[in-house]
């Protein structure tokens, strides 16, 4: 299979040709058009790759603390009654005729994604299952009688984390408006409601999320944490469960290469260097 970094680079030397000063008003046009049948074919090649849209999201490497000799250095402390849930309002849009607060849910290990909708007191969750489902027709999602949209993810490949953008287009003889948002609108309110830090140069943002039931599409009794570090096309998260943190006993838990000490009380995380 062709290698990611080339399949990146292959479109960005085709684009810039196709855009570079073409000798005649029909040549520029040929290779605009080639640029174009490029890009959708290392597109689609990026999307059937396996958990291409997965890959970024890992478990988080974990172990129980046995040297008690660490850095007690503390670094931040996490709210959790604060922190759970609070991306249930990504977005503010009229959907059909009414405003919802849209949000994003996962099952227990992240497997399985779902589509929240918030109105008030009232919450709607949606399925969209792998994340690869939004591309090609997307996934229709009924938020109540007489109101579903087609939520449907257009990858941009040179900058696939920021540049994306999400179609949410009524269908099913809704009424009511179109919504163009982009990945990078949508990663600055996820970050924007994440708790934020640094540790060695290098910043994360700390989600806390109520797990969601892939067989009943209702919440559930346990939680997850979710630590993110964007980096362009090198962005990772690293998941794990609330339950792997016992209450009062510190753990080892690595994101990556970096390794830190975390702690939860009743209602904090704390977090210190390694």
């Amino acid at each position: 299979m062709m290698n990611i970094a080339l399949m990146l680079s292959f479109p960005v030397l085709i684009t810039n040709w196709a855009f570079a000063s073409p000798e005649t008003a029909k040549m520029g046009s040929e290779r605009r058009f080639i640029a174009a049948q490029v890009s959708d074919f290392v597109e689609l090649g990026l999307f059937f790759l396996p958990d291409r849209w997965d890959y970024w999201v890992e478990q988080a490497a974990m172990r129980p603390l046995r040297d008690l000799r660490w850095n007690k250095a503390l670094i931040t402390r996490v709210s959790l009654p604060a922190q759970l849930d609070r991306h249930r309002d990504l977005q503010t849009r009229q959907l059909g005729s009414s405003v919802w607060q849209i949000g994003i849910a996962g099952d227990p290990g992240l497997k399985n994604y779902f589509l929240t909708f918030r109105r008030g007191d009232r919450l709607e969750i949606r399925p969209v299952g792998e994340l690869k489902r939004l591309r090609g027709e997307g996934v229709n999602a009924e938020i109540e009688p007489g109101v579903t949209y087609n939520f449907r993810l257009a990858v941009w490949i040179f900058d696939p984390f920021r540049g994306s953008t999400i179609h949410m287009k009524p269908v099913s003889n809704t009424r009511g408006p179109s919504h163009k948002p982009s990945t990078g609108e949508i990663i600055d309110a996820l970050k924007a409601r994440a708790h934020a830090f640094k540790h060695a140069g290098v910043e994360y943002h700390a989600l806390y999320s109520t797990d969601v039931d892939p067989n009943t599409n209702r919440l559930m009794d346990s939680r997850t944490f979710l630590f993110l570090h964007e980096n362009g096309l090198s962005t990772r998260a690293w998941r794990f469960s609330e339950s792997s943190l016992p209450l009062g006993q510190p753990v080892e838990v690595s994101f990556g290469d970096a390794k830190f000490i975390l702690t939860r009380t009743g209602s904090e995380l704390l977090i210190q260097g390694r």
